[in-house]
């Protein structure tokens, strides 16, 4: 659990955090301007950046933790097996650690700086009550770690959350936020996990088909992203090239 379950786990949280979080300086500019409409901006953005980017990070994570694992410690076939589950349960854990990092910054913005101890001693107290209860069942046993990550995380994400949709004067679209992200990811890398299943049975090869799914995800998800609505223009043109993309798509509307 610890040498092969959490590093990967930590891994995911360290690579997205900081893309969101550095959206956060924004929005203590905007509160020393008083710019309300700049405020819901930069709190959206970095909440919605965060959901876009951990929320298929984290179903991926959990549907695909053994191919996973065996792609990264491919001799340690025993030890895959018995982490591959925790692993898995982990995984659903990778949204709420993210959002809990966002979140967190975002209430430091605000100057409200005490109330992230609040939660997170709140999501302690539940981790160690759940974790203690659970680990003693013979049917849980270890799992019940993961389990009891999950629920702390889950836990202290809903706290920051209730505080940061309290603070934010004009409002916040939790529909865009989470949910058109979460409706995405589910299609895309639910779909992606039913083709992976299904090459595994014609391909004698574990990263071939991972490899493929894996790709068929990410075309999936930036697909379905952008017929909801959950990726603008304005995102388009911070990837790579996507100034141009995004240009070329308004020279067609004006000629159109």
């Amino acid at each position: 659990y610890t040498t092969l379950a959490l590093p990967v786990f930590s891994l995911v949280p360290s690579l997205i955090a900081p893309i969101s979080m550095a959206l956060v300086p924004g929005l203590s500019a905007s509160l020393a301007r008083n710019d309300a409409e700049g405020e819901r901006r930069v709190t959206e953005s970095s909440l919605r950046y965060t959901a876009l980017l951990a929320t298929p990070a984290s179903l991926a994570l959990a549907l695909f933790s053994r191919p996973i694992l065996s792609i990264i410690f491919p001799s340690q076939h025993e030890a895959v097996e018995l982490c591959a589950p925790l692993l898995s349960m982990l995984g659903g854990s990778v949204l709420f650690s993210c959002l809990i990092t966002t979140t967190n910054a975002l209430l430091q913005s605000y100057r409200r700086q005490s109330l992230p101890i609040v939660s997170m001693s709140l999501g302690v107290a539940v981790k160690l009550v759940s974790t203690y209860a659970l680990v003693r069942v013979t049917d849980i046993g270890v799992m019940g770690a993961p389990i009891g990550s999950l629920l702390c995380n889950i836990c202290v994400t809903l706290i920051n959350l209730a505080f940061v949709f309290s603070r934010s004067r004009d409002g916040l679209d939790a529909w865009r936020l989470f949910f058109k992200p979460l409706a995405a990811a589910v299609l895309s890398v639910g779909g992606a996990f039913a083709l992976y299943a299904y090459l595994c049975k014609i391909i004698n090869d574990g990263v071939l088909p991972f490899a493929i799914a894996l790709a068929v995800a990410v075309l999936l998800y930036l697909l379905l992203s952008l017929l909801t609505g959950s990726i603008t223009a304005n995102d388009i043109s911070l990837l790579p090239f996507g100034d141009r993309l995004v240009g070329r798509r308004n020279a067609q509307k004006q000629k159109e």
